[in-house]
């Protein structure tokens, strides 16, 4: 009789986990906790509750440049035209991209803002942004890899060499970091700035062309954002390259809420949240680009005087909202879940007691 009892527990756990993987991943409900954040702050155990026991984590992604030197006039902080800036960072002044110290500031910042991977502007093999790379990831793991990164690969050349790059990126980081490397659809994700056109023939990538051309699979900012047909949506707080074009940088220039006065971020944010059932990764342009002003690091702003956190608290206000936002919208299915793994706990138990 005992051995009957186990034969329906084991059937009827079987025919739960049958079931439940027939299902989307979203609305899944996970009945193992592991606990692995641990951190008391709200917006961790908000994201643990959502993470790991809905499966209901949206990632979001910033795109991150590391191509500074410290101090005013040094390396892309106003060393040329092409490198402009009128903000200036608040809690590291013209920082150092390659300082461990600088870079575990903007590593702590990201995490509390929600973020939850980079993208790193690469400029290619022994290339400056390659050194700082390596900065980031020795920091990171100090930090115990909290952030994961992947690459956007900038047009550093005329004659790419895609295999080479393909080959390079993949044994010297998604490779040699397989749990820190971001994985989008169970792969390493790799990125091409247009007008880069990548033959998109490397099984071991997930690559995606972002810029602003006809043919990007996705865009780095547009002023109206969309949902790719893959879920992905970029949004930014402002661009604004005026200072770029008067000092001699660009033929022309572009400004959209150049004094965020216009609520350009948050109403990109209310679409994202208002179409959150759509959305699978969210991408933000950008940490830290002060040539184009599109930054959400805590800064001096130029234009914007009356506090130096304005982006990147919005960005956590609305990280949560839309956080809540998802868990409404798949609601039912928690509920249904929920009272399934209720039923077959119940069912088990009575059996094991008779």
């Amino acid at each position: 009789m005992r051995r009957l009892k186990m034969s329906l527990v084991i059937l009827l756990c079987g025919l739960f986990l049958v079931g439940i993987s027939y299902r989307p991943k979203e609305s899944v409900i996970t009945i193992i906790d592991d606990l692995r954040y641990g951190s008391n702050q709200f917006y961790e155990s908000q994201r643990q509750w959502i993470s790991d026991s809905f499966h209901l984590h949206v990632p979001m992604g910033v795109f991150y440049y590391i191509w500074y030197d410290e101090g005013f006039g040094n390396r892309h902080w106003n060393d040329t035209n092409l490198g402009i800036v009128v903000d200036e960072p608040s809690y590291h002044s013209y920082y150092d991209s390659q300082n461990s110290t600088h870079v575990q500031t903007q590593i702590r910042l990201m995490k509390n803002a929600g973020i939850d991977f980079v993208i790193i502007s690469w400029w290619g093999n022994n290339s400056y942004e390659d050194d700082s790379t390596k900065v980031f990831i020795d920091t990171d793991l100090l930090e115990g890899f909290t952030l994961k990164f992947c690459f956007i690969i900038e047009p550093f050349t005329e004659s790419m060499n895609y295999s080479y790059v393909y080959d390079y990126i993949y044994e010297n980081y998604a490779k040699a970091y397989p749990q820190q490397y971001f994985k989008w659809q169970n792969k390493p994700l790799l990125l091409w700035f247009n007008p880069l056109r990548p033959p998109k023939n490397d099984a071991r990538f997930i690559d995606r062309v972002v810029g602003g051309s006809d043919y990007v699979d996705w865009y780095l900012w547009t002023v109206n954002p969309t949902i790719r047909e893959d879920g992905e949506i970029s949004i930014m707080p402002r661009f604004d390259d005026y200072y770029l074009w008067l000092y001699g940088g660009r033929e022309r220039y572009m400004r959209y809420d150049e004094n965020l006065t216009q609520g350009l971020y948050g109403s990109q944010w209310q679409y994202v949240i208002d179409y959150c059932s759509s959305v699978k990764l969210i991408l933000i342009y950008s940490w830290n680009e002060y040539h184009e002003r599109s930054q959400i690091e805590p800064h001096k702003d130029y234009t914007y005087p009356l506090g130096e956190s304005y982006e990147y608290t919005q960005t956590i206000e609305f990280r949560l909202k839309f956080n809540e936002a998802v868990l409404k919208d798949k609601a039912v299915d928690i509920a249904i879940g929920g009272f399934i793994v209720f039923i077959v706990f119940a069912i088990v138990v009575k059996l094991l007691r008779r």
